[in-house]
């Protein structure tokens, strides 16, 4: 919700700067229609007012809206007589409430981008009895089933979309800044090539759903608990794909890893399965001109196998790796199969160096003492946008 500021008597809805008051030095600063300045709260004072810093100068205003004091806003010059008028374009605290709540999400649910899978093929087969007017949800919820097929991991299929950058896309897992000022402000997100991803189609879905059951006087009861279904699909999904976006955004502003989660499908049900991606150095930034050093870590949840690690490292074209099995037969199996992957990456251009298997029986606890340093699981990251 965008937040309007004053400079004559209210910070509410609009917010404006009073006369000062006995004691207090005030100057206006050089303002022109249109500008954008950044503001600090200086000190909260009774009756809703604040003294706030533009461009070195302290404005007195009052304002519906709660401040903080030390919080940092972005203002726009809406008009400057009778009163300055401020439009806030973004606040720290605003950011923080975001990040806030997608921690908590991903917190509570982890793996909740996996119901996204396994949950498709009901509502696709469901949505074919949908009328006429809402056949565009069972288009869009067809077209999502098809990317899930394509990015799906499973023991009878090969997935179509074989790169983590087309996977991402195909989800809609881009644009994490744009989505931060989206969900701050209100901005409108470009629409570029985005168009047919899963996090895209959920929106129309949700869109066309809110249009429909706008008046639900005329809805049967039984097609309404239907479209509840399907909304509360739509809406799930967008929050579990923001979720990634938003974790990747704090990690990527701490220097921490890039993250991802891809399905497979056991008997059971979709497991998700992580990966993180680090850059160790860049191009010609350490001490012999190397190229640029990746780690790759994913952590392995399977069906038979049970939790297995593996630690890549990529240097331009080369490639060291090493699997962490939690018991020497796992490890034996795993290890059988070397060969013929180091034969599949040398044909795909890599220069491999070591590959290795090593018993590992608390690969778990690898798993927790990785993600213990990360951005995402330590709450002092929760500041680093305040």
């Amino acid at each position: 919700m965008t937040t309007i500021l004053t400079a004559t008597t209210k910070i509410a809805g609009v917010t404006e700067i009073n006369r000062p008051s006995a004691g207090t030095s005030l100057g206006a600063p050089a303002l022109s229609v249109g500008d954008t300045a950044e503001a600090t709260v200086m000190k909260a004072l009774p009756g809703n007012q604040y003294l706030l810093n533009i461009k070195n100068s302290s404005m007195l205003a009052d304002s519906e809206v709660p401040l903080t004091a030390g919080e940092k806003i972005t203002v726009q010059v809406e008009k400057l007589t009778p009163g300055i008028l401020l439009r806030v374009t973004s606040s720290t605290q605003g950011e923080a409430a975001v990040i806030n709540k997608y921690l908590l999400l991903h917190r509570s649910n982890p793996a909740a981008l996996g119901e996204i899978f396994s949950k498709i093929g009901e509502l696709l087969a469901k949505s074919k009895s949908l009328p006429p007017s809402l056949t565009i949800i069972s288009a869009n919820l067809e077209k999502i089933s098809q990317l899930s097929g394509k990015i799906l991991i499973s023991g009878i299929n090969q997935p179509y979309v074989n790169n983590l950058t087309d996977y991402a896309k195909s989800l809609g897992l881009n644009m994490e800044h744009e989505l931060i000022k989206y969900l701050v402000q209100g901005s409108k997100i470009s629409k570029s090539d985005d168009q047919t991803s899963v996090k895209r189609l959920c929106m129309d879905i949700l869109n066309n759903l809110n249009t429909f059951m706008g008046d639900v006087s005329n809805i049967d009861d039984a097609l309404l608990n239907q479209l509840k279904q399907l909304r509360s699909f739509a809406e799930e999904s967008i929050s579990a794909l923001e979720t990634r976006q938003i974790l990747n955004v704090l990690s990527r502003e701490s220097d921490g890893p890039y993250i991802l989660q891809l399905p497979f499908a056991f008997p059971e049900g979709v497991r998700m399965q992580d990966i993180y991606i680090e850059r160790e150095n860049e191009q010609g930034k350490d001490d012999e001109g190397k190229a640029a050093s990746f780690r790759m870590t994913i952590f392995l949840d399977l069906d038979q196998m049970g939790e297995i690690t593996l630690d890549a490292r990529f240097q331009g074209k080369k490639i060291d790796c090493v699997f962490h099995c939690q018991n020497e037969d796992i490890s034996h199996f795993v290890g059988s199969y070397l060969d013929e992957l180091k034969e599949k990456l040398e044909g795909a251009g890599y220069d491999v160096g070591g590959l290795q298997c090593l018993v590992e029986e608390n690969v778990h606890i690898m798993r927790q003492e990785y993600l213990s340093r990360q951005p995402f699981n330590n709450r002092l990251a929760l500041n680093l946008f305040a």
